[in-house]
């Protein structure tokens, strides 16, 4: 029996362990990417990461468990442990599997939002730097106040010319646009 509960143990970290891999591997984007806005383009880029990894760790936890059922690997166990494994693993990684698939299927929608997306953002970029440069924006305000309401003032300016031209724009997506034009005219 001793010898049974330490290979029904190994058994069990090395799932946890593929779980814990498919995690790392679709949250590793969030903690150690580029502290970027979160636009749709990182949204598809975490879909695209998140449709891989719960596909793949779906289907080799299937595989595994299809040897394991089959016997073809060197681990035994009781018979009410072989079907417990087997049935409770087995509708986690179906689900893990599902999941990947139902995120591919979702993934091309967000492909074309984020294309969308990147032509507004270039299309008010563009528009901005041609129609008010910098020296446009500074004669509108009071450059003898200190640092910090010169910024609010610009940022003020900047965001109502924006929004004036562009009414649809989501706020954030308005803050990210002005706070890169305010970095290029005045950094």
């Amino acid at each position: 029996m001793k010898k049974i509960f330490k290979k029904n143990q190994i058994m069990i970290t090395a799932l946890a362990v593929m779980i814990a891999v498919a995690g790392y591997l679709n949250y590793s984007g969030r903690f150690f990417g580029d502290d970027s806005k979160d636009d749709k383009k990182d949204k598809k880029e975490d879909m695209k990461s998140t449709a891989y990894t719960f596909t793949i760790v779906g289907f080799l936890g299937m595989v595994f468990l299809i040897l394991f059922e089959l016997d073809l690997l060197p681990f035994q166990v009781s018979t009410y442990m072989k079907v417990m494994m087997g049935v409770v693993m087995g509708a986690m990684f179906l689900i893990f599997f599902i999941i990947g698939i139902r995120y591919f299927k979702a993934l091309k929608q967000a492909d074309s939002d984020a294309d969308e997306e990147e032509n507004t953002y270039n299309t008010v970029m563009n528009w901005f730097r041609e129609h008010h440069p910098a020296d446009l924006i500074n004669d509108r305000v009071d450059m003898t106040e200190s640092d910090e309401q010169l910024y609010f003032a610009r940022y003020e300016i900047m965001s109502h010319l924006i929004s004036e031209k562009f009414p649809d724009l989501d706020e954030t997506f308005l803050d990210h646009m002005v706070e890169t034009l305010y970095n290029e005219y005045y950094s």
